[in-house]
């Protein structure tokens, strides 16, 4: 049974690191070829963040994913979870950041290999732990945290002093939920630490900055509605598993 997760979770970081590597190079080639190099690099704040940042995650997703390959040929196929997690975390900072050519649904693809690796623990913690409701319900949490992280739009229909605020708390927003959501997936894959991955905290640090992104968006006339409904499914979510949690008395919420 190990063995079988083990191969299904590296199936699933696998196809996710390569699904969202290369539609994140496409998007900067495509780019590159139709705007050129600067107007892609250099033209504004916004694409030299962007594309900038994009192209420096990849490089490091790639040197780290280079890394792991090296270490599961000398040391076998379960090892390096937490390389796996690290890169996940990197690449998916390069997946918040919208570019011009930006393929959503490959996205998407690419994050539902992600939600399948992660499952393979929620799995394991479900028979070790006998509480099949609140493991569920721990689960779509975590899979509705990952898709309420907001994406850095280019937001190109607001005055420029509006729209410059806008983009750098959607982008402090986005990179800290991805650095929390990368926390969520080490704690998950720690046998001492699974339990703090339905910690109270990280639902605040969601909230809080959710909220501060759509009403900036609404009173700007751009709201983003999408992260907004991710994160009311996280809270029906979270508080069910918090309920299922407090009946089990093998596990805790912190």
């Amino acid at each position: 049974m190990e063995k079988k997760h083990n191969i299904l979770m590296l199936t699933g970081f696998g196809g996710y690191f390569l699904i969202l590597f290369l539609e994140r190079v496409y998007s900067i080639v495509s780019s590159l070829t139709k705007y050129g190099f600067a107007k892609v690099y250099l033209k504004g704040a916004f694409n030299i963040y962007s594309f900038g940042l994009t192209t420096f995650c990849l490089f490091l997703a790639l040197v780290i994913f280079l890394r792991i390959i090296g270490k599961i040929l000398a040391n076998g196929i379960g090892a390096n979870s937490k390389l796996m997690i690290i890169d996940a975390g990197v690449l998916l900072v390069a997946g918040m950041l919208d570019t011009p050519e930006s393929q959503i649904i490959i996205q998407f693809i690419a994050y539902i290999f992600l939600f399948v690796a992660c499952f393979t623990k929620f799995i394991e913690i479900m028979h070790k732990k006998e509480a099949v409701g609140s493991t569920i319900a721990s689960f779509i949490y975590f899979i509705a945290f990952g898709m309420a992280i907001p994406l850095v739009h280019n937001v190109t229909n607001v005055d420029s002093y509006g729209r410059k605020i806008y983009l750098v708390f959607e982008a402090l927003t986005s990179g800290g939920l991805v650095v929390t959501f990368t926390i969520m997936m080490l704690f998950l894959f720690s046998e001492e630490r699974y339990k703090h991955v339905n910690n109270v905290v990280f639902l605040g640090l969601l909230l809080a900055g959710n909220a501060l992104v759509f009403i900036q968006g609404m009173v700007l006339g751009v709201p983003n509605f999408f992260p907004v409904i991710a994160a009311g499914v996280a809270v029906v979510a979270y508080i069910v598993t918090v309920l299922l949690l407090f009946r089990d008395k093998r596990a805790r919420i912190l």
